[in-house]
């Protein structure tokens, strides 16, 4: 599961409100507008405990939490570099060859454990985790690599068949990351509230898959409908093109409230 990292999450700035004010409904409507963090926390332990259905709710909070799809683009530089450097090491590959790849990042791979290889190229897609936000980005490449890993194990392959990947698979496995980040974002900045209010591991993972799949279902169509291949990430504006798919996949959760 992706609940094993806890951070410090972001909270609201604090108003010179008395404790004994018990407030009217518009101040309480005013109160859930002006602390849109602890009202999506409050939206997501519901959720988790039962009392909350509304999954696209608690997400739409998240993105209005974090500023908006453009605030919260900004706040995901270590991802899109982390997009731009997974999608051109597949596209060197695919252009180039694995062994010119991989001799022009100085990695040896051959006589090597494939699990050895795959974790070496986690370090090279994302090479720091000096922050919260880049640690985010590792776990995401992580998780992404350990697909790709359990792909080549259940088909009997070795390291080679990344050069002949189709862009199909290049797909996935590019939309596998930046959902498995967004998701990731969310889960650090909510300060992971399933093992807070979750004792039933079982449910904890049925929720969570929820979230992913629905995170995932909406970078998928993005992802189409903005017609990122492959081939992009040989554009010399490619990180305006990840910029851009970012904002729009942020934009399409945050929908309207």
């Amino acid at each position: 599961m992706g609940t094993s990292s806890i951070y410090e999450g972001p909270i609201d700035k604090s108003k010179l409100i008395p404790s004994d004010y018990d407030g009217t409904d518009d101040d309480k409507k005013d109160e859930s507008m002006e602390q849109p963090w602890k009202n999506t926390k409050k939206l997501m332990a519901q959720y988790i405990t039962g009392s909350n259905n509304n999954l696209r709710g608690v997400v739409q909070s998240y993105i209005k939490a974090s500023g908006g799809s453009q605030k919260i683009t900004q706040n995901s530089k270590s991802g899109i570099k982390s997009t731009v450097n997974l999608g051109q090491l597949f596209s060197n590959i695919k252009q180039n060859g694995l062994e010119k790849t991989f001799k022009d990042l100085k990695l040896e791979y051959k006589d090597k454990d494939i699990n050895e290889v795959l974790s070496e190229l986690v370090n090279i897609v994302s090479y720091s985790s000096n922050n919260k936000e880049e640690i985010v980005a590792k776990d995401a490449t992580i998780e992404t690599f350990s697909e790709v890993y359990s792909f080549i194990e259940e088909n009997n392959m070795d390291i080679s068949c990344l050069e002949y990947m189709n862009e199909d698979m290049f797909d996935i496995i590019v939309c596998k990351y930046i959902s498995s980040y967004i998701w990731g974002k969310m889960l650090n900045d909510l300060e992971s509230r399933f093992e807070q209010y979750s004792s039933d591991p079982n449910k904890s993972i049925e929720i969570e898959c929820e979230f992913k799949d629905y995170i995932k279902s909406t970078v998928d169509v993005t992802y189409n409908e903005m017609k990122v291949n492959v081939n992009s990430f040989n554009e010399g504006n490619i990180y305006e093109i990840i910029n851009s798919l970012y904002f729009e996949c942020y934009d399409v959760l945050g929908g309207s409230l």
